[in-house]
């Protein structure tokens, strides 16, 4: 009960300090209304009974059993002090979720409550974040009100949320990512915000690399497109994309040289007080179509025929989507 009443005091707060703000109070009362009603409706679909529902997944004892050993002994369960990539099954195991964990573990103990406590939390501020970037952007504002209902309500977005799976960090950060970019663009005529705002969105694109290892490489396309777009429509400077550059590169070294160190490979290194674990084996044959058997050409076909039925059907995972329909409402797709 009292992790209950933590969480809904946080939301609660964080709500009211949201409806407090000028670009809250300058809407509609019918948009007002509209939004409250999303961030009630949102959080409670996450919150209720989101420490018994689908029992307790295995990646999931795992990164909570690691996240106390973290906070009692400074080492994971392999022993390894600082690591920036949990060892886990052997084949590693993102270590940012993990991390978020430990304060809630700490307060409250080692539990489903208190593991899951942080993705719960952390998908309804970045609702909060990006409904109050949509709202302080104002252009396109229907249209960005009906993107985050479209995202937020999804099955796959609801249920992704109620579970500590490490990887369903991913898609959180991103939204911060999306309502910092939002106020970057918001902020034209003031450089000061503009700089803020600007190393904010790059700083959420490196913390995510340490959410999700599979969507590397969609993270390094993404960067190149983004600031491509960037320039080409002349919002940034050469210099100031440098800068975003060094940043990203900065914060996400460590996880560079450990890839270095287990496609190399090397044996485990330790830098600055960090562990950068050598894997027993990896996953990349398992996630990369280049490894697979047959033509790469097939495999493609393959993968984008799958797509569309995990988007249609689900993959009949109560981890992933709700019953009876896949990770999107069927009327969703109009949009």
């Amino acid at each position: 009960m009292l992790i209950y009443s933590t969480l809904i005091g946080i939301v609660c707060l964080f709500t009211f300090l949201f409806m407090r703000t000028k670009a809250f109070f300058e809407l509609s009362k019918g948009v007002k209304f509209a939004i409250i009603a999303m961030i009630v409706v949102g959080a409670f679909i996450r919150i209720y009974k989101y420490d018994i529902g689908m029992g307790l997944n295995l990646d999931e004892a795992q990164a909570g059993y690691n996240a106390w050993a973290l906070l009692h002994y400074g080492v994971d369960d392999h022993l390894l002090k600082n690591p920036v990539y949990l060892t886990s099954w052997g084949s590693g195991m993102t270590i940012l979720y993990a991390l978020t964990c430990i304060p809630w573990i700490k307060l409250f103990g080692l539990s489903i409550a208190s593991y899951r406590f942080s993705m719960v939390l952390l998908s309804i501020l970045s609702l909060l974040a990006l409904l109050y970037a949509v709202v302080k952007y104002r252009k396109h504002l229907y249209q960005h009100l009906v993107f985050v209902l479209l995202l937020y309500f999804s099955p796959w977005m609801i249920m992704s949320n109620r579970w500590g799976l490490d990887c369903n960090l991913f898609q959180i950060i991103f939204c911060f990512f999306m309502a910092s970019f939002l106020l970057y663009r918001y902020y034209q005529d003031n450089d000061k915000y503009r700089l803020i705002w600007f190393l904010v969105w790059n700083f959420c694109i490196a913390l995510s690399a340490y959410a999700y290892a599979a969507n590397w490489l969609f993270l390094a396309v993404f960067v190149v497109m983004l600031y491509a777009y960037l320039l080409m429509s002349k919002n940034i400077t050469v210099k100031r994309l440098c800068l975003g550059l060094f940043e990203q590169l900065m914060f996400v070294f460590p996880l560079l040289i450990y890839v270095l160190v287990n496609f190399i490979p090397l044996k485990t290194l330790h830098f600055f007080g960090l562990t950068i674990p050598r894997m027993e084996f990896n996953r990349s044959d398992s996630q990369m179509i280049f490894s697979q058997p047959g033509s790469l050409f097939h495999n493609m076909i393959h993968n984008i025929s799958e797509t569309f039925q995990v988007l249609i059907h689900g993959d009949h995972l109560i981890w992933n989507n709700l019953p009876f329909y896949g990770v999107m409402y069927p009327l969703f797709f109009i949009f």
